[in-house]
Order: structure tokens, then sequence, then C-alpha cells
């Protein structure tokens, strides 16, 4: 093997032969058992915590350090994000099972996907059911961070513009209260909340879209992927128990579901830094319009945070993870409580 090796090359593996910390397919092939990610939530910073206790892609030098989007990184990119499936082809499909090699030979590290497009495209969850088939797409672990939507977006905005997906073509760079304005322009001529099922289509409005959680998780159910395979938590739980990864209570609820010796890097965690961290102000500071901010709530994020505090309530009694919450199944009063006190970050 390359090395590319996240962890020890020990020939033994450090987990048990009964929990393999990833899947094999029917091809004998290795491949991620955790998929994590949402945009501007906190990922990029798991991600940088973890990556000495995954196994990553064979094909890179994934801990040689590297730049992106002008930031430097004690690993490369493309080994965090693959943006395998997001690719319009499907094509490429089938090779995605070439990244980690044959389930026989040892691994010293959990293998995981941590693209947060994953989340965002609605033909993704299809696509995976059909690399892993059936039978192993049961066996994945999504992890899922939430932030506050538009306290997301505004995270977005400021890196899609710096990054440059954002308004690309365009000569002149709105701010984030013009860009808001544009949105709900557009939300009343495509038919407000009719224009949900497709407006991942544009991408300068993917600000709003990748907060509106409930559609994402939606989509990998009604593909057939099951409650009881999501981790979710307010992204905060995470950020705010860095210092010991041990007892990290997100990285807890994950090793019930993959090992637990899992997801156990041995280094040092600086709690003061995150990676790819975002330059702006706060919502107050960049949207001073309350009229805006208030059509925002009430006709968007507003509604499907309502959705999606039912599905996660609903989802309790189906065997899905919300970590920190110790209340009943089908409690929405409960859960938002313990969602939207966590998830103003």
């Amino acid at each position: 093997s390359s090395s590319s090796s996240s962890s020890s090359s020990s020939s033994r593996s450090l987990f048990s032969s009964a929990r393999k910390p990833y899947v094999c397919n029917d091809r004998g092939m290795a491949l991620p058992i955790l998929f994590s990610g949402v945009q501007k939530a906190g990922t990029t910073t798991m991600f940088s915590d973890l990556h000495k206790s995954l196994w990553l892609r064979r094909d890179f030098e994934c801990d040689q350090p590297g730049r992106f989007e002008g930031h430097f990184y004690h690993f490369q990119w493309q080994c965090k994000e693959l943006h395998w499936f997001d690719a319009k082809s499907t094509e490429a499909d089938r090779r995605y099972d070439l990244l980690w090699g044959s389930c026989r030979s040892p691994k010293t590290g959990v293998i995981a996907d941590f693209t947060p497009a994953n989340f965002y495209y609605p033909y993704i969850p299809k696509r995976l059911r059909a690399v892993y088939g059936k039978k192993a797409s049961r066996e994945i672990v999504f992890s899922l961070g939430l932030r506050e939507p538009l306290r997301r977006m505004l995270a977005a905005f400021a890196h899609g513009l710096s990054a440059g997906w954002l308004y690309q073509h365009s000569r002149q760079k709105l701010r984030f209260q013009e860009h808001v304005s544009e949105f709900l322009q557009q939300w009343d001529e495509n038919g407000r909340a009719s224009w949900i099922p497709t407006l991942w289509k544009t991408k300068n409005y993917r600000t709003v879209d990748q907060g509106l959680y409930y559609y994402k998780i939606r989509n990998y159910l009604k593909a057939g992927f099951l409650p009881s395979q999501f981790v979710i938590f307010p992204g905060s739980l995470y950020l705010d128990h860095r210092g010991d990864l041990d007892k990290n209570p997100v990285l807890e609820a994950l090793r019930e579901k993959i090992g637990g010796r899992a997801l156990r890097p041995k280094t040092y965690i600086d709690e003061a830094t995150v990676s790819n961290a975002g330059h702006h102000g706060s919502v107050s500071d960049e949207l001073t319009d309350e009229f805006l901010r208030a059509r925002l709530d009430s006709e968007v994020f507003g509604p499907a945070n309502t959705l999606l505090m039912q599905l996660l309530a609903e989802g309790v009694g189906q065997g899905m993870v919300l970590v920190g919450y110790s209340g009943e199944a089908n409690d929405v009063e409960a859960v938002t409580k313990w969602m939207t006190s966590q998830w103003n970050y």
C-alpha cells in the first residue's frame, strides 16, 4: 500500500473481524462505513481532528500538507472530499470501490467519506445504493451535524464568494442582504415552496437549499436507507467537546455504530482553532432588514425546520440516534428544544 495510510502500518487490524470499520460490497472491496458532512457546519474540523484514525484513499498521499481555496491543511483536501457521486456521469461510480483496496487486506482505521455534497444533490442516495448494493448499503452510518440554517447560509455565502463558486460569472459581487433580497424575489417568481424540489439546480441559491435539512434526510429515507442509520446532532455538540475526543458525545455515539475502538486519534487538538473557518460578520450585522429576515424565517427556513423536528421526533422511535437527546419518541417540542438550544454557532 502507499504511504497515504493515515495510521499505523501494522499488518494487524485494530478491529475485530466481527465489526470491521468499513463495508464490503459484493465484489469484496472495502467501502466507507461513515458518511459525514453538512457544508459550513464543522465538517472540515471534524475530519481534521479524526483523519489520523481513518483509513484514507490509497491513490493519494493523503498525509502530505496541501492548500485548497487559499487555506492550508495538514492533509490533502481530496482525501476529505472525494466528490465522487455529485459528478453528473455515473460511469465512475463502479471505480469508487477501488479507492480503499480489498476487504481481504488489513485496514487500520475507519473508512469514511466527508463530502458535504453527498447530502446536497437529490440523486446521490440512489447512486450510493447502486454502488453498495441493497444489503451493504444498510451498513452505512450517516453522521450529520446541523447548524441553524440562517447562520449556515451566511457562512456558505461568505465561503462561496471567497472560493469562487458563488456568482462566479458576475462582475459585481452582492452583499449578503442583497443576496437574500434577490433570493426572495426569485422565490416569489418560482412558486415559493413549490420551488424547493428543484432549488438545488440553482447554484447561487445552494446557500439556502443546503440548510433545508428535512428534504435532504428525506431523500435518503425515500431511497431505502433506514432512520437507524443516522446519527444526528447540533454541530456545537461536537465542536464544544474537542478537548477529549475519547469522551466526545458525538464520537461515542458513532462508536456505538462502528466499534468501540474506532475514531480515537492519538493527536493533539487545538480547541481554539477550527478548520476552514469563515470570515464574515454576524447575521444581525449582515442582514439588517428585519422584513427580509422575517420572510426567510416564516416562509423558507421556519416551515422546513418544523418538518425537520417532526421527522427527527418520529425517527427516535425508529432507531435514529439524536446525540444528547434524552426525551421520548414523537415529542416534537422536546426535540425542537434539544436542537435549537445548541445549533446557534
